[in-house]
């Protein structure tokens, strides 16, 4: 998602996870932030503590849990 006008990264994020999963969420951490060339944009990843149950949104066709041992980070 984008930043609205006057948001913060952290505002957006909880913003965004409860807009596309129907989940409220702490901010844990900045993973990183990322530029994304292509797109002449940043990523800004953070780690978040979400909680409730996932309610997927138009956006959202489908979420898949992966254990944390097994996420592939993007190459960057």
């Amino acid at each position: 998602g984008f930043l609205e006008a006057n948001e913060s990264p952290e505002e957006a994020i909880k913003r965004e996870v409860m807009e596309e999963i129907g989940l409220d969420c702490e901010v844990m951490s900045l993973v990183g932030i990322y530029p994304f060339f292509r797109m002449n944009e940043l990523i800004i990843a953070f780690h978040v503590k979400a909680m409730g149950e996932v309610r997927l949104s138009e956006e959202i066709v489908e979420v898949k849990k992966i254990p944390k041992d097994k996420i592939i980070p993007w190459p960057y």
